[in-house]
């Protein structure tokens, strides 16, 4: 089931769901992981470094950015897509056996 942040947020204004808390920018709800900054949008953040997550809150899919690029890292399965595709993100170098590795 896709998140469903509270329409026209207030700048750092919170919202909690399934134990973790967003916060507002004024842009798009982000939340801090283990060191990594997530942002939970339907489409990825502007300007993104690597080891940075995007959470689609249309698809539920799970990206990690890595070597100019989006990578797919886990799917939030759908169960009825009533929400339009997210964006894609630049196209980096094929990656072959990548692993994502979080510390916190």
């Amino acid at each position: 089931m896709p998140l469903s942040f509270p329409a026209n947020p207030t700048l750092n204004q919170t919202y909690t769901y399934g134990g973790n808390t967003y916060t507002f920018n004024g842009n798009l709800w982000t939340k801090g992981a283990g060191g990594a900054s997530l942002t939970v949008s339907a489409t990825p953040p502007a300007s993104p470094s690597d080891g940075s997550l995007w959470l689609n809150n249309e698809s539920g899919d799970v990206y990690v950015y890595a070597n100019n690029g989006w990578l797919l890292v886990g799917g939030g399965g759908g169960g009825g897509g009533s929400g339009a595709a997210g964006a894609t993100g630049a196209t980096g170098p094929t990656v072959s056996n990548a692993y994502v590795w979080f510390t916190g």
